[in-house]
């Protein structure tokens, strides 16, 4: 299977960023909750 050349130009500008730092900008943006715990949270960091 092969993707059309306009998917491709697309994929490409992202080709110097790792997947790691695309998909944290990405649940940055749209999830909801953070992933890391609040301080207030058992097990949180109480700095």
């Amino acid at each position: 299977m092969q993707a059309p050349s306009y998917i491709l130009q697309i994929w490409d500008r992202f080709s110097a960023f790792s997947m790691e730092t695309l998909t944290k900008a990405w649940c940055f943006e749209r999830c909801a909750e953070p992933e890391s715990r609040q301080r207030s949270e058992p097990g949180g960091t109480h700095a």
